[in-house]
């Protein structure tokens, strides 16, 4: 997934919640030890379903789905229209997990701007019409940048020297540091 998908790093790894995390701008990337040895050892957060807690979507009525519309029973949430393409072309449910509300309109606690928005799981999906017919249409939250903001004075998130290289084939048997963070990918998390 990369920056596109996950964003820069905000922490370094910590343990929380017993195990190995990192944060990053749209989402955190999470090893617990059951998993270690294991192909899949490191998962996602669920950060959509973090920054959601508390409110209430109401369900929809099921409806047999189709190519360019989904039901989902497990959350009784559809997808649909661009934001079904970006899910299925950027790893679906394995990436960002099953819708928790229909599209609906909110501000953005980050620019002020009102967005049309659809939480998942791990992720929020925003359109930004000042992109359209661009890559860029469809746009992941920076939920990351939400659930981290008031822990800046904790040492995982304070910036950190390069541990590794700053090249683009750093991440292959080390850190990655990134420039604009101030922070390194964990080799687990490359």
């Amino acid at each position: 997934g990369g920056p596109p998908i996950h964003g820069s790093p905000l922490s370094e790894e910590f343990q929380g919640g017993g195990s190995r995390v990192q944060d990053f701008g749209r989402t955190r990337f999470d090893s617990p030890p059951e998993f270690a040895g294991w192909p899949y050892g490191v998962r996602l957060g669920r950060l959509g379903a973090t920054v959601t807690e508390g409110r209430v979507f109401p369900p929809i009525a099921p409806f047999p789905s189709s190519p360019t519309r989904l039901y989902f029973p497990e959350t009784r949430h559809s997808l649909q229209g661009g934001f079904l393409e970006v899910w299925n072309a950027q790893g679906g449910l394995a990436q960002f997990g099953y819708p928790l509300t229909e599209q609906f309109s909110e501000l953005n606690s980050t620019d002020g701007k009102t967005y049309t928005v659809q939480y998942f799981e791990r992720n929020r999906f925003e359109w930004h019409p000042e992109h359209t017919g661009t890559p860029s249409e469809v746009l992941l939250g920076l939920l990351g940048h939400t659930v981290t903001a008031e822990r800046a004075t904790e040492a995982p998130f304070q910036p950190a020297p390069a541990v590794g290289s700053t090249g683009p084939s750093a991440a292959q048997g080390g850190s990655l540091w990134f420039s604009e963070s101030g922070h390194n990918l964990a080799p687990e998390f490359a």
